[in-house]
């Protein structure tokens, strides 16, 4: 990761320095300031890798998160945001029963520890984004702490764009081909489209509440670095995503981005390069008479996962199994989120995740509706934006189950919870205060 500061060859043992004072200084001080380390370098998975030749730099995430949560009870400071902690806990142990009924399904050993692949994903893909939205939510209890993260994370988002710019902006970008695909880590093209257009709405929506001209300009500044990383990415649902979170924030909030989205169709064929019109005209190949290979097998895959489906419709074949399968030559994953859901949860497990992403996207919209702080509601209007964008993206390939690309939703999700804390604490104390001011107001009145 080229921060271009001079710091390159050190970035690693920096950051795990930093990582060891973030803690005890959480553990004896605040406990935002393990959060502030970790949550920036959640997408950054390449500087995290780097931390494992240090001892226990493997567990990075996890000691952060012990530092904030040490912390937390120290002070005494524990809340949980109600009704979401409980739905998360049924989700959990929703989840956590599943991975018996795949040990029961494969013959696999008990789900017993981390040691166990399937428990440690659990852990990783679960649990850890469920604590860093709770701990997050009893850490970061004012709007001052809320605009420090999203700074802390802009600017880190600036420098993960700046290395994908030096890299995959520099490519031929004449024609499409699979190596001019932007990448990053281990989540591949798809997975960093999904975060970049994600992120991107997020802060355009919160553009549409700021009236600072500088800071404006900075939130849509990282905005539009964010979706021209998209665009390097290839990801023709990523491009979906981006048209539906656009149409998104000009019904809800500003109009005229309908009219800059009716120019934009009638003109992308003009603006974007040409490898970007061959990637998305190339899903129907003309000479094959049908859907171009990666498209056509994505249909396979769901056909082939339709079928494991129907062995048991109602609770699935358990939590992370289907990768354990290998039914359809090297594939290990359904390309689908809700497909997933299905073979693995069954119709429960899928109405579970869908509540999940109506949970978060009705805790941002109804703050947006509901805050008097402008920024509150820009949170709110933000994360709805983001749900909106995540709901197509996971129609084509997992793009929720790694914190490298939903790290940033829990800790967003984790501020418009406490933001609705914050508003009907305002609301309380003005009704407190009012009916003492009527009281006082109507003799004047009646003078």
């Amino acid at each position: 990761m080229h921060l271009h500061f001079g710091l390159e060859g050190i970035i690693a043992p920096l950051v795990y320095v930093a990582s060891i004072v973030a803690f005890f200084l959480a553990v004896f001080w605040r406990p935002t300031v393990a959060l502030y380390v970790l949550i920036p370098l959640l997408p950054v998975q390449t500087v995290r890798y780097r931390l494992h030749e240090f001892p226990l730099g493997a567990s990075f995430v996890d000691i952060m998160l012990l530092g904030a949560l040490l912390g937390i009870l120290r002070r005494r400071e524990w809340s949980l945001p109600k009704p979401l902690t409980g739905f998360l806990a049924i989700f959990a142990g929703y989840t956590y029963l599943a991975l018996w009924k795949g040990s029961l399904t494969l013959g696999l050993p008990a789900p017993l520890w981390v040691n166990d692949i399937r428990v440690s994903d659990w852990k990783d893909n679960l649990i850890l984004p469920f604590t860093l939205f709770l701990l997050t939510y009893m850490a970061v209890k004012d709007v001052k702490r809320m605009k420090i993260l999203l700074a802390l994370m802009c600017l880190s988002m600036v420098a993960f764009n700046r290395n994908i710019h030096d890299t995959a902006g520099a490519r031929d970008l004449s024609s499409f081909s699979y190596s001019a695909r932007a990448e990053s880590g281990g989540i591949g093209s798809n997975g960093l489209a999904a975060i970049e257009v994600q992120f991107g709405f997020f802060l355009l929506a919160l553009s549409t509440f700021e009236t600072r001209k500088l800071l404006k300009v900075a939130y849509l500044a990282v905005a539009v670095f964010s979706f021209y990383c998209m665009m390097l990415c290839f990801s023709r649902g990523a491009y979906a995503a981006f048209l539906l979170g656009w149409l998104y924030l000009g019904f809800v909030k500003q109009r005229k981005l309908l009219i800059l989205f009716c120019i934009f169709l009638f003109t992308w064929q003009i603006i974007m390069p040409n490898a970007v019109r061959e990637r998305i005209f190339m899903t129907y190949d003309a000479q094959r008479g049908g859907l171009e290979s990666s498209a056509e097998t994505r249909f396979t895959l769901w056909e082939d996962a339709m079928q494991v489906f129907r062995v048991d419709p109602v609770f699935g074949t358990g939590y992370d199994t289907y990768r354990l399968m290998h039914r359809v030559d090297i594939f290990t994953d359904t390309h689908n989120l809700y497909v997933k859901a299905m073979v693995e949860l069954g119709i429960t497990g899928l109405i579970l995740f869908l509540l999940l992403f109506w949970q978060l996207y009705r805790l941002g919209y109804t703050l947006f509706r509901s805050a008097k702080d402008p920024f509150l509601a820009a949170l709110g209007l933000g994360l709805a934006a983001w749900m909106v964008c995540a709901l197509l993206v996971n129609c084509f390939g997992d793009r929720w189950n790694y914190m490298q690309i939903s790290g940033y939703l829990w800790a967003i999700t984790a501020c418009v919870a406490r933001g609705h804390s914050l508003d009907e604490a305002a609301s309380n104390l003005d009704q407190h205060v009012n009916p003492s001011l009527h009281v006082l107001a109507e003799p004047i009145a009646a003078i």
